[in-house]
């Protein structure tokens, strides 16, 4: 009987390490990742996003989801033709992101809610979103 509560604790002692170690190694490769590294191998699931919110509706942008593969989501927000959510890929003192949209995005856009958005065309349909 006491050999195998041993063997029960070794069990989740090994358990909880190898979570942790995983956890912590997903930390570090999404560290060392650039971002156009993290966008090429989270583009599948990135584009599989806007046909769900398609297929949802835009109601579907009040309960995202907490990553899209290599990228964090923090925030979604609703756009004319699309949509763009907060992510933590830079410097963590800037308000960064990735929109989607279908229709062209300009460079430069203000808006009542946040100033100033900076979009930068990454491929597609996505660009990236900065807020000074």
């Amino acid at each position: 009987m006491k050999q195998k509560r041993i063997f029960i604790i070794v069990a989740v002692v090994a358990l909880l390490l190898i979570i942790a170690g995983w956890r912590v190694y997903s930390d570090i490769s999404n560290a060392l990742l650039s971002f156009e590294e993290r966008f090429r191998l989270s583009r599948p699931a990135l584009d599989a996003y806007p046909a769900q919110v398609k297929a949802s509706g835009p109601a579907s942008l009040a309960n995202p989801p907490s990553t899209i593969s290599y990228f964090n989501v923090l925030k979604v927000e609703p756009l004319p033709h699309g949509f763009l959510f907060q992510s933590d890929y830079g410097n963590p003192f800037d308000w960064g992101g990735i929109a989607y949209s279908t229709e062209p995005l300009p460079k430069y856009a203000k808006t009542a809610n946040h100033g100033e958005q900076v979009f930068e065309p990454i491929e597609g349909n996505w660009y990236t979103v900065f807020r000074p």
